[in-house]
């Protein structure tokens, strides 16, 4: 097993234990973790749906990932570290509701679009270098 064959892994394992946690924090009267009038760790929080929102677009990417070689993985990965990054910052700085008709992005609207986009690009990104990979 190559060496880059362990981030392949700890992408998908980090994106399937943030849909977990958002699972169970969603869930957690009808699971039984908290009770119904206490205070509990695992309680719901907004931030949970961003963050179950974008570890979609992780585990998917990362499921494709065990597909290419390394020279494409990483390529890919310096892609991904600019991008979580950038999408981190517009999260953060979207308002967190809209008050118009048409209605300013916000944070639920960036973390949809900007998921959507990750995958999009990195699917296209990864055929692309794969075939010149194979031209070489």
């Amino acid at each position: 097993m190559q060496k880059t064959y362990w981030w392949r892994f700890v992408g998908l394992f980090l994106g399937l234990i943030v849909l977990g946690w958002g699972y169970i924090s969603i869930n957690v009267y009808e699971i039984g973790i908290c009770e119904v009038a206490g205070d509990c760790f695992f309680k719901y929080h907004k931030y949970i749906d961003y963050l179950m929102q974008a570890s979609l677009s992780l585990i998917f990417t990362s499921a494709v990932l065990f597909f290419v070689n390394d020279f494409v993985f990483k390529k890919w990965l310096k892609f991904a570290i600019a991008w979580i990054t950038l999408a981190t910052i517009f999260i953060i700085f979207a308002p967190t509701s809209s008050t118009q008709i048409v209605g300013n992005p916000t944070k639920e609207s960036v973390s949809i679009w900007m998921g959507s986009l990750f995958v999009i690009i990195s699917i296209i990104q990864m055929i692309v270098l794969s075939k010149n990979q194979k031209k070489i």
